[in-house]
């Protein structure tokens, strides 16, 4: 039986695989959040791209946003969009710490395709750090949804033989024993991939009487179609320009710059400006 003690606010913590789905010539699959409840989204990706943050200590980010429950779950909005913002901030700062290691490794990868062809393996791994860097400042979203409000169906899956304490599951981290939502709700048949939708889930959790729904989301967010093919580049900039209406009512946050990597770009830019201004004016 599941126990919570925190009266109706329900905390998830994804770190599974993630995909948006839509039909041809159709929008993103959507639901309307229910009457009374709220849904809180924290999520790392945008609608398109991949989370590569399971590169970190998933247990570690589990802990660090516990430490923030007693704000969580306070009545209070304001306190409760602010300890949200707070995690999301932290984690966005983490991250931007290994950006400049994942240009590099791009970089490295530039040269090594030039003297050598690369594997399936190499050009898929490089195309999924390059979608994740090109991303980075978009990504780290926090968005509220309201009751009547239309929000995506998000898909999320895994393999079951891959699970860890915090890594490939849907978490109630403030239920007694953090219990999996994935396992409750999938399909037992499922021998070892599972699928579930963020409209089963939240189903679920309204017959608990769960009226304030918070979800920190590491997984992707590929947009495919029925077939499981990803969309194109060009139908990608076509869904999301259809999304404006589904973002929910987004809290802003101070966006997180690389320091070092701004600073290198003016300093180039100022000396090719020297160069052509010496050229130019050179004395005869």
């Amino acid at each position: 039986m599941l126990t919570n003690d925190f009266g109706t606010t329900a905390i998830l913590y994804v770190t599974t695989h993630g995909n948006i789905y839509k039909e041809e010539d159709k929008d993103v699959d959507t639901f309307i959040v229910p009457e009374g409840m709220t849904i809180k989204r924290a999520q790392i990706s945008t609608p398109g791209e991949v989370c590569m943050y399971n590169d970190y200590d998933m247990d570690a980010v589990a802990n660090f946003i516990e430490s923030f429950l007693p704000r969580l779950i306070n009545d209070n909005n304001d306190i409760q969009n602010e300890a949200i913002n707070e995690i999301l901030m932290e984690i966005k700062q983490e991250d931007a710490k290994d950006l400049l290691n994942k240009r590099k490794f791009l970089g490295e990868f530039s040269k090594k395709q030039k003297r050598e062809p690369l594997t399936q393996s190499n050009l898929y791994e490089q195309d999924q750090i390059s979608r994740y860097v090109r991303q980075f400042e978009k990504g780290f979203r926090f968005s509220i949804f309201n009751s009547g409000d239309r929000i995506i169906n998000k898909t999320y899956t895994r393999t079951n033989s891959e699970i860890t304490q915090h890594n490939n599951v849907i978490q109630l981290l403030n239920f007694t024993g953090e219990p999996d939502l994935f396992s409750m709700l999938r399909n037992p048949s499922e021998q070892d991939d599972s699928i579930i939708n963020l409209e089963i889930m939240v189903a679920f959790l309204e017959e608990l009487n769960i009226k304030n729904i918070i979800i920190f989301d590491f997984s992707c967010s590929t947009i495919l179609l029925p077939t499981s093919q990803e969309i194109s580049q060009r139908e990608l900039r076509q869904v999301r320009r259809g999304l404006g209406t589904l973002g929910g009512k987004r809290i802003k946050n101070k966006s997180i710059k690389n320091k070092s990597i701004k600073n290198k770009r003016i300093k180039k830019r100022r000396t090719k400006r020297i160069k052509i201004y010496k050229k130019k004016y050179k004395k005869v």
